[in-house]
């Protein structure tokens, strides 16, 4: 009975990527579901205690950020609605550890979950292609979600992570001819960053350029195969070059993009909702305004006309497009020191265990592969928490669903790799 359970679970848990390709709905059923079931199986195995409850710094962090949230929450003008985006935000640290736990339970668990998920981006990819061939005239696709703007952050927690995972390990996984085993991987790579391209979102679609180069570079150099860096250098220029010539548009968006929308460009979308966030928070800086009470408190203090008349915005946003800036201004400055906190606590043992591996040398294949999947479980966690990055709603489940996914990969291929 016990081992139908866990077939059943883990069935469950590999269908994950099909479920997120439907929308946010059946995503947050997955990840709540997947979060009981996982802990279900961990009783059942008698390691709820040993592994869920493990003592992790980041797991104390995240206990004193939600307790300092509620107690923002309780002198928010709004309160209950406060208490609520604070309560609910708890199970995306709790799916963060059951889902971690689960990857490094079992190999076949990690393979599995590789695999689907990188199938899943596949389907994707191929949505999004047909999407750009059906609506040529588009500079924005959408992929499997209409109208939602979220098809590239799918690719962050599903894909980015994975598709370099199977590159640096393609010769322990693919069971096919030695050329095949070698093209798989980066054609695979080329197709999703191509489809990201496409989609037009050009911060996300950078962040997965600059981390697959920096994991090309370490690879390689760390394999004293300097051609073969400018080898992949040039093939993804080479695709991007190809992608551009074929659409323009979307070319002239990027172009677009670079010179006038990133978020420190006054001429950015992105700026003047920072820049309200920022004063929301400075105004409050001690305890913030409240989980979920950014859009309010901005109305109520700016007034658009007067406060930014040469703004292109005419009204506050429903959040400030930065997770560190919207947590500052609804938590204050102890929130956003602690949510740092959980943020270091996540990056600094990998950091930490690579340099030791370095410095004790790297006597042999196996230490090098060690070397650079650490190196790809920080880099990914950077780029997923980078300070800059621009952001949906901090509590809510629009994107946190895959920033939390990328992070249990990130993790949970940190303790596979430690020696």
């Amino acid at each position: 009975m016990a081992k139908k359970i866990h077939s059943a679970i883990n069935y469950f848990v590999i269908s994950g990527p099909w479920m997120a390709l439907a929308g946010n709905g059946v995503g947050d059923a997955y990840l709540i579901l997947s979060s009981i079931f996982i802990i279900i199986q961990a009783i059942i195995d008698k390691e709820f205690k040993s592994h869920i409850l493990k003592f992790e710094a980041w797991k104390i962090f995240f206990i004193l950020f939600i307790i300092w949230g509620v107690f923002s929450a309780s002198q928010a003008v709004h309160s209950i609605n406060s208490y609520i985006e604070i309560l609910s935000y708890i199970r995306f640290p709790i799916y963060l550890t059951a889902l971690t736990y689960w990857l490094c339970k079992d190999e076949k668990n990690w393979n599995y979950l590789i695999m689907s998920a990188l199938a899943a981006c596949i389907i994707m990819a191929a949505v999004i292609f047909m999407e750009k061939i059906r609506y040529p005239e588009r500079s924005r696709l959408y992929g499997t979600w209409s109208q939602s703007v979220k098809a590239n952050w799918f690719f962050i927690g599903y894909a980015m992570l994975p598709m370099l995972w199977l590159f640096i390990n393609k010769n322990k996984i693919l069971s096919l001819s030695f050329i095949a085993t070698q093209i798989a991987p980066i054609f695979l790579i080329f197709t999703i960053i191509t489809a990201m391209f496409l989609t037009g979102q050009i911060y996300v679609t950078l962040l997965v350029i600059f981390n697959t180069l920096a994991i090309f570079f370490i690879y390689f150099f760390i394999k004293s195969k300097a051609i073969y860096i400018f080898l992949l250098f040039s093939g993804l220029v080479f695709t991007l070059f190809v992608a551009s010539m074929f659409f323009p548009d979307v070319l002239e968006r990027f172009q677009h993009s670079l010179l006038t929308r990133l978020p420190w460009f006054e001429t950015s979308d992105y700026n003047m909702p920072m820049t309200t966030g920022l004063l929301v928070g400075k105004a409050n800086w001690l305890m913030g305004v409240g989980p979920g009470e950014y859009l309010y408190t901005c109305q109520q203090m700016f007034d658009f006309s007067v406060d930014f008349p040469h703004s292109p915005w005419r009204k506050c946003l429903n959040h400030p497009h930065n997770i560190y800036i919207q947590i500052f201004a609804e938590t204050g400055i102890i929130g956003l020191m602690l949510f740092t906190a959980i943020v270091f606590s996540f990056i600094s043992p990998i950091v930490i265990a690579g340099f030791k591996l370095a410095k004790a040398g790297l006597k042999n294949e196996a230490h090098r592969n060690h070397l650079v999947n650490l190196t790809l479980a920080a880099s990914t966690m950077i780029f997923l928490l980078f300070p800059i990055s621009t952001y949906s709603q901090a509590f809510g489940q629009h994107l946190n669903y895959f920033v939390f996914t990328g992070i249990a990969f990130s993790l949970s291929l940190y303790h596979r790799t430690k020696l």
